[in-house]
């Protein structure tokens, strides 16, 4: 296996650490890659990432950018369950997801962010306060809200 196929799976970092007695130790820390599994039904999509967005994240989010946009769904869900951290690349990758679901005209809501992750995303405005739901289900159950609500505005104009 070549070196770049190796990285791509598992990152192992070794940290070399003196205990008191002056005899070295080594630490192996195994990163998760950066992954997602997408499925849509309907007018309705989830994608879920997982793993440790950062700077190797960026062609998994493009892969996904365009499965997400040749789909036929409105409703799109990122699902952030499995992710274990994140960085700026990571914020980045998803303020440039969400930007391009939302510029296509579709609808976006973000779930299982942990709330570490949720507030480094608020805060550097990466997402709306708004657009954050608890899980899946309450994601799917505020869209559908949303279009009982429209409806009635239009009925009444």
């Amino acid at each position: 296996m070549t070196k770049d196929v190796l990285n791509e799976h598992s990152q192992e970092l070794e940290y070399s650490l003196k205990d008191r007695d002056e005899t070295p130790e080594i630490v192996s820390i195994k990163e998760n890659h950066c992954d997602y599994f997408y499925s849509f039904k309907g007018n309705y999509g989830v994608i879920a990432f997982s793993g440790i967005l950062k700077s190797n994240a960026s062609k998994v989010f493009d892969r996904a950018s365009v499965e997400i946009l040749d789909s036929e769904c409105t409703y799109v869900i990122i699902s952030l369950d499995g992710v274990d951290a994140m960085d700026f690349h990571g914020i980045r990758c998803i303020a440039t997801l969400q930007k391009s679901i939302r510029e296509d005209g579709r609808y976006l809501r973000i779930c299982g962010a942990d709330r570490l992750i949720r507030e480094k995303l608020l805060s550097s405005g990466a997402v709306r306060e708004e657009e954050f739901k608890d899980n899946i289900a309450t994601a799917i159950k505020g869209f559908i809200k949303n279009k009982r609500v429209k409806k009635m505005r239009s009925r009444k104009k």
